[in-house]
């Protein structure tokens, strides 16, 4: 559905894109499922989208946008609901919830609903805001991750390194969505078309616009001064579950769950990754932070939540959240589960790859490298890892990155040791690096979330002595 222009008063309302793609999510198109190019009102004229539901999309390997808003002028969008949940869903591409770019003036985006859970393994935004000069008007909304395939799954970005896991940090950076959420809607049955949200923390959330929509997408009337959000008014009931659920400060053996609730009490269950909510270990609290201690290093874990009202009245379960624990001194990875940290399962655990040449800060241009799986100096094909260096081109700036180390909170003396060698390309003889080539071993002290080249540990070239035919190599992380 597509606008181009100038055009006051435009009306884009009431309406539902679904089942695209088919059940088996094999077909492949690229899609802009409601766009605006150059889309503007008036200031007494505005023009506004509301009211429309996007879900059942199945795309196979292309880039999906629920919204593209280019270049747009005194526009309201209000009470879209837009779901890409599908568990088909097998796109490689970048999935966008709402994309916005180009020239931005009052354009106002509240009470709008997004969630994603596509298994496919792209990159992925609910919202996207690519002006570096302009911000959307973006407040009231629902901005949720629900277990998405990949690694690199955003609430918000506006850039390819300016991106961010969670609303709160979104709206620190950016003073947008203060009143947003990033909790699981519970929608009752997106299947069947029913985008109705069972969550109790959207019902009233909505910033009042009660003049421009005073109904839902199916004519029921809304609040006139707190709307529910999403294209859907609705009326929760039972017991309500927890929502604004965040889990922070992982450490090898603990970490921190923080949430909203409007329950008396709220029942808490963790385990392996996978486990069924009731077989794991909990506890009930009354407060709406807990520590969860005695875990495992470098172990993935879920989390649940459920409202408890007393007199055996809970809410469903809301979950899973899901953590990887650091891993801790003494960690040894020998590849013997193989390495593709690109697979829906990354292997190993909690590793990544970026592209893009080392700076302050590094401009990080993709996910992918030219590290790959390999034997050891080309002796077999599995128990080590390798990057193919071409002799003539300077154009390869692959980074393999670690698992998060947690050194503790005390003295140490630490050592990060590994082993390296140069050899020819796909062969065992003795190699050399070329003149333009350089390894760079490089810490990052929050999380990954910047890489400075100023913060290298340690640099290699042609003239460092790497060896030809394999040694350990070793840097002092004591200072950390």
């Amino acid at each position: 559905m597509y606008n181009y222009g100038r055009n006051p008063g435009f009306r884009f309302t009431g309406n539902r894109v679904h089942d695209l793609g088919g059940t088996a999510g094999v077909a492949n198109f690229t899609g802009y499922l409601i766009y605006g190019s150059s889309l503007t009102g008036t200031a007494s004229n505005r023009a506004l989208i509301a009211n429309n539901a996007v879900y059942n999309v199945n795309n196979g390997t292309s880039t999906l946008y629920g919204m593209y808003m280019l270049s747009n002028d005194t526009t309201d969008i209000y009470h879209n609901t837009i779901d890409f949940n599908s568990s088909t869903a097998t796109t490689t591409g970048t999935v966008y919830g709402a994309y916005f770019s180009g020239n931005l003036n009052s354009v106002n985006f509240k009470n709008n609903l997004i969630s994603i859970a596509s298994a496919g393994t792209g990159t992925k935004y609910c919202l996207y805001n690519a002006s570096t000069t302009a911000l959307i008007n973006s407040n009231n909304n629902g901005f949720h991750l629900n277990n998405p395939g990949g690694t690199l799954n955003f609430v918000a970005g506006r850039s390819a390194t300016v991106r961010f896991t969670n609303v709160a940090d979104w709206a620190t950076a950016t003073g947008a969505d203060a009143n947003s959420l990033g909790s699981n809607p519970l929608f009752v049955n997106v299947a069947a078309g029913d985008v109705t949200p069972g969550a109790w923390g959207y019902n009233n959330a909505g910033a009042g616009v009660f003049a421009q929509v005073p109904v839902d997408i199916n004519g029921a009337a809304r609040s006139t001064s707190t709307p529910d959000i999403g294209a859907v008014e609705f009326t929760p009931t039972g017991c309500p579950a927890p929502f604004a659920v965040s889990v922070s400060n992982v450490r090898v053996n603990s970490a921190q769950v923080t949430f909203s609730s409007l329950s008396s009490a709220v029942d808490l269950q963790w385990g392996p990754k996978g486990f069924t909510p009731g077989t794991g270990q909990g506890t009930t609290i009354t407060t709406t932070t807990y520590t969860m201690t005695g875990l495992n290093s470098y172990t993935a874990y879920d989390l649940y939540l459920s409202g408890n009202c007393g007199a055996g009245q809970t809410s469903v379960w809301v979950g899973p959240y899901s953590f990887v624990t650091p891993v801790q001194v003494g960690w040894i990875e020998n590849f013997s589960a193989g390495y593709d940290p690109l697979a829906t399962t990354p292997k190993p655990m909690l590793w990544s790859e970026l592209n893009g040449p080392a700076a302050n800060p590094t401009v990080i241009a993709s996910n992918t490298s030219a590290w790959m799986e390999s034997g050891w100096l080309n002796n077999g094909t599995t128990g080590a890892i390798e990057n193919g260096v071409p002799v003539t081109s300077s154009a390869t700036q692959g980074w393999t990155v670690t698992p998060t180390i947690d050194l503790g909170d005390v003295t140490h003396t630490t050592y990060f040791e590994w082993d390296m060698g140069v050899t020819t390309s796909g062969g065992t003889t003795a190699g050399v690096m070329g003149l333009d080539d350089t390894v760079m071993v490089i810490i990052s002290t929050d999380n990954g979330a910047t890489w400075n080249r100023s913060s290298a540990l340690k640099k290699y070239d042609r003239m460092s002595g790497v060896s030809p035919f394999g040694g350990r190599y070793s840097l002092n992380l004591s200072s950390y």
